[in-house]
């Protein structure tokens, strides 16, 4: 394996000047560089902050993320956590 790999290094460098190794090996950085950035900068599904949902028994808020969006016959609101409980309410601001 690492003679073929001498002799394909060895056969590059012949066909090649030393400006076109150089520029060939600049632009195989730069791919490599910019896969690795891509990878870093896409978002992740870690989150930093544990989600809390509400309880089975909160009504419109069951099932669904603490100060989500919801809607009750007092108009929008956001679900609320009910303190000492599990439990939510739709908070309209009434």
């Amino acid at each position: 394996m690492y003679e073929r790999l001498s002799q394909m290094a060895e056969q590059a460098a012949s066909q090649a000047s030393r400006r076109q190794f150089l520029g060939a090996l600049g632009r195989a950085a730069l791919g490599a560089a910019a896969a690795a950035a891509a990878i870093l900068v896409s978002p992740g599904t870690v989150s930093a902050r544990p989600v809390h949902l509400c309880s089975d028994f909160s009504g419109i808020c069951a099932n669904q993320p603490v100060n989500s969006f919801c809607s009750d016959y007092y108009g929008p609101g956001r679900c609320r956590k009910i303190r000492g409980t599990n439990d939510c309410h739709c908070y309209t601001g009434r």
